[in-house]
């Protein structure tokens, strides 16, 4: 195959590799700690004793690849709810309690202050 064949192919993975960079650099720049971003990348809840490392992890799968509020899951093992106090402006959902992972919706589709742990 010659090069200009495989242009818009190229093209195509070139614009992809992108959008990608930019949605996961904006979530992982969201991520409020260490051990957060730890938990998510490997599963083990090191320093969270009693997490279940599997669902954290697939909460915060969930918080990666949604952008608004409405696209989070109203069920009611997620126990999805708005904060009040002096969290006042943060979301919740729960991963096994007592751990929750906190976020703030920012501008342009992406969470801020994502945090595993336990605010009771």
């Amino acid at each position: 195959m010659s090069p200009e064949a495989d242009y818009p192919f190229n093209l195509i993975f070139y614009v992809l590799h992108i959008t990608l960079y930019v949605i996961f650099y904006a979530y992982d720049k969201g991520v409020q700690n260490a051990a957060t971003r730890k938990v998510h990348e490997t599963g083990k809840p090191k320093g969270f004793k009693g997490l279940d490392g599997n669902r954290a992890v697939r909460v915060l799968n969930i918080l990666e690849n949604t952008t608004t509020i409405k696209e989070l899951p109203t069920l009611a093992a997620y126990r999805f709810h708005k904060l009040k106090g002096n969290r006042q402006g943060q979301y919740s959902l729960t991963v096994n309690l007592p751990w929750v992972v906190c976020f703030t919706p920012a501008k342009g589709g992406v969470w801020e202050k994502v945090e595993i742990t336990d605010y009771h």
